[in-house]
């Protein structure tokens, strides 16, 4: 590969890892959203048993 390809392949590759990135933080941002919403409706199961 010439000098300026390697130079376009390396522009493409950094802009694809920051997408990537970007949806890896989307993800574990909605998993841990899930994550507390289990914990909670486990709380007001273990309320209701009690009653």
């Amino acid at each position: 590969m010439r000098k300026d390809e390697l130079i376009e392949e390396n522009r493409r590759l950094k802009k694809d890892l920051s997408d990537v990135c970007e949806h890896h933080k989307r993800l574990t941002k909605i998993l841990y959203q899930k994550i507390d919403e289990n914990s909670e409706l486990r709380k007001q199961l273990k309320n209701v048993k009690k009653l």
